[in-house]
């Protein structure tokens, strides 16, 4: 099968069905509390909806490079890896289980150098704004470690790891001028 059926299959069909059951697995889960306001504090929405948006910002950067059967294995073991997340966060389940949050972190803190190896594999620069993928690492490190202890911590986690998102993904002037200055 050559590079340019594959990348069709891959964003076509297999990254789509990701982010499909993704939100339907979240929009279930929402409709389950007793409003949707409610639902701000189940760490399964909020965590698998920072899953989302980091799954959307590397889509984003899907289109650029050279695409190969390397990269189109790699976004399979993604894809899996996206499907373990949620199923850490319980999204499968209809009785709305108690998260193993520890299983989601973990599984997530694999993406990070999983993107970083697609990145190299494509022909595009791994190192590009490196240092905002390795505090996501962290985050997602403290999120791991403190998670079951702390309640705040997914949301401390998330909010913090959508700004880094925000920051790799539109690489505002104002960020790339103070990155400059370090």
């Amino acid at each position: 099968m050559n590079a340019q059926r594959l990348k069709n299959l891959m964003y076509g069909l297999l990254y789509p069905a990701v982010l499909g059951t993704g939100l339907v697995a979240i929009a279930t889960r929402i409709s389950t509390h007793i409003s949707a306001a409610h639902s701000g504090i189940d760490n399964s929405v909020v965590l698998g909806s920072l899953f989302l948006v980091f799954f959307c910002a590397s889509f984003v950067a899907a289109d650029e490079g050279t695409y190969c059967c390397k990269a189109f294995l790699l976004d399979v073991v993604e894809v899996i890896l996206m499907f373990l997340c949620f199923y850490h966060l319980g999204l499968f389940e209809e009785d709305n289980p108690k998260p193993w949050m520890a299983g989601a972190y973990a599984t997530f803190m694999v993406l990070q150098p999983l993107q970083l190896l697609w990145r190299e594999v494509v022909g595009l620069d791994a190192e590009h704004l490196l240092e905002l993928r390795f505090l996501m690492l962290i985050a997602f490190a403290v999120g791991l470690l403190f998670s079951d202890r702390i309640d705040w911590m997914t949301p401390a986690v998330s909010v913090t790891s959508l700004l880094l998102i925000y920051l790799y993904v539109f690489s505002p002037v104002w960020y790339l001028k103070f990155r400059s200055c370090s």
